[in-house]
C-alpha cells in the first residue's frame, strides 16, 4: 500500500516545454519553428518533441485527481511506477467494496491511471479486475462497456469531484458487468481441441507455411496452462474462463519481454500487442 505522501513524492517532478534547437552548418544553435522539447525538469531528461500548442498535464495534477477518490474513502493506493525516465507513468488503486467471486476465486477491482508524457498518448483511467491468486491483469474491453476513459485536468474542485464520481460510477458498472460475464464464461465447457483451435487463431502460422519454433513453443505453453498448469486452475479448468485466463497468464507472466520486471509491466500497461491478444481471446470466447 502507498500513502498519499509517498505518491506525491514519487510524482513530484514537473514537465517543462523548451524550444527545440539544432546546430546549423556553422555550428550555431537555431530554434526549430513550432516545436518544443518536453523535459523532465529535475533530471533534464528529454521526454519527447511536441508542437507549440501541446497541453501538458503535470504528474502532480494527475495524482490530485486521484487524491479526491482516495480522500472520500472509495479507493486506496496499491502501487505505482515510472518508465523510461518519465515518458510513461502509472498508479493503481483498489476500489473498496467492489471485489467479487468467480468459481471460488476472489477478484480484485482496480483502477489504473496511465499517462504517456512523450506525446504518444493521453492520460487515461482504466478498469481491470485481477485474479488475486495469480495477479493476472484482466485488462480488455467488454462487449457492452468501455474499460477506460481519457480525462482532462481541471483546477475547479467541484468539476474534479464530478469527474471522480463519474469514474467511480463507470468503474463499478464495469465490474458488475464483468462479474456477470465471468460467470457466463466459467459455466461453458471448453475442450483441449477447442483450446488448440484458439491458440492457432491467436498465434497463426506464418504465410511461408513454415511453423516458427517460437510460435510452436508458445502454443504448447498456453495449452499446458489451460490443461491445469495455470495458478488456481482447479476451479476454472476446462471452461471458457479458464481458456481466457490461460492466454492472459501467458501474456502477463510467461511471454518473453525485454527490460525485466519493469519492461514486463510497461508492456502490460502500455503495449499494444498484449492488449490485442487479450482482447482477441475474449472476443473469440465471448462470441
Amino acid at each position: 500500500m502507498l500513502t498519499r505522501e509517498q505518491v506525491d513524492a514519487i510524482f513530484a517532478w514537473t514537465i517543462e516545454a523548451r524550444p527545440a534547437m539544432y546546430r546549423d552548418a556553422n555550428e550555431q544553435l537555431q530554434v526549430v519553428p513550432g516545436r518544443n522539447v518536453l523535459v523532465r525538469e529535475d533530471t533534464n531528461f528529454a521526454l519527447g518533441f511536441a508542437s507549440k500548442g501541446y497541453g501538458i498535464i503535470q504528474p502532480a495534477d494527475q495524482m490530485n485527481l486521484l487524491h479526491a477518490a482516495v480522500g472520500n474513502g472509495e479507493a486506496e493506493y496499491i502501487n505505482g511506477g515510472i518508465f523510461e525516465g518519465g515518458k510513461r507513468l502509472y498508479i493503481q488503486l483498489a476500489i473498496k467494496g467492489a471485489n467479487f467471486d468467480v468459481a471460488g476465486q476472489e477478484h480484485g477491482a482496480y483502477c489504473l491511471l496511465g499517462s504517456a508524457n512523450d506525446t504518444t498518448g493521453s492520460a487515461w483511467i482504466g478498469f481491470t479486475p485481477t485474479r488475486l491468486s495469480c495477479m493476472n491483469q484482466l485488462k480488455f474491453a467488454l462487449r457492452t462497456l468501455r474499460n477506460r476513459i481519457t480525462f482532462r485536468h481541471t483546477k475547479n474542485a467541484a468539476a474534479k469531484m464530478a469527474t471522480v464520481a463519474a469514474v467511480m460510477e463507470r468503474a463499478r458498472g464495469f465490474f458488475g458487468v464483468y462479474n456477470e460475464e465471468a460467470h457466463r464464461l466459467v459455466a461453458q465447457r471448453f475442450t483441449l481441441q477447442d483450446m488448440r483451435s484458439l491458440v492457432e487463431e491467436l498465434w497463426p502460422t506464418p504465410k511461408a507455411d513454415n511453423l516458427v519454433p517460437g510460435i510452436e513453443r508458445t502454443r504448447a505453453r498456453v495449452i499446458q496452462l489451460f490443461d491445469g498448469a495455470q495458478l488456481g486452475a482447479d476451479a476454472i479448468n476446462g471452461t471458457k474462463y479458464g481458456a481466457l485466463n490461460a492466454v492472459i497468464e501467458y501474456v502477463d507472466h510467461h511471454q518473453p519481454r525485454r527490460g525485466g520486471t519493469a519492461g514486463r509491466m510497461d508492456s502490460i500497461l502500455f503495449g499494444s500487442q498484449p492488449a490485442v491478444l487479450k482482447q482477441s481471446a475474449y472476443d473469440r470466447l465471448a462470441a
